[in-house]
């Protein structure tokens, strides 16, 4: 896999997300010296994984997100530096006793690392 600094992808096409995902890579580009060149937008992991592989431009996805979609012809790399974003869970106090619930939150605090 190996890993890439974003400096690097400055002359690259890129594929972003919805708004806030594509501000907050047009912020980590900025910060690297670079305005990123948007050329696909979409909110759709698979398409974007879909765009990658064919060749037609860059894209950062959450590690998870990536790990659900086969990367046929999308190679993935770790990007220094490392891009992190704040998602939240919210239920309410009875929902939370439902097992269901309780192990998809289970499951969400062990893939954010924090269990």
């Amino acid at each position: 896999a190996g890993s890439v600094a974003i400096g690097e992808l400055a002359g690259e096409s890129w594929i972003a997300g919805c708004p806030r995902c594509r501000g907050q890579l047009v912020e980590v580009c900025e910060g690297a010296g670079f305005t990123p060149r948007i050329d696909f937008a979409t909110d759709d992991y698979p398409a974007v994984v879909g765009l990658v592989g064919a060749g037609l431009g860059v894209a950062v996805l959450p590690q998870l997100a990536v790990e659900s979609v086969r990367p046929r012809g999308a190679r993935t790399v770790t990007l220094e530096p490392a891009v992190r974003r704040e998602i939240v869970a919210l239920t309410l106090p009875d929902l939370a006793q439902v097992p269901a619930v309780a192990a998809t939150l289970e499951q969400l605090a062990i893939a954010a690392g924090r269990k």
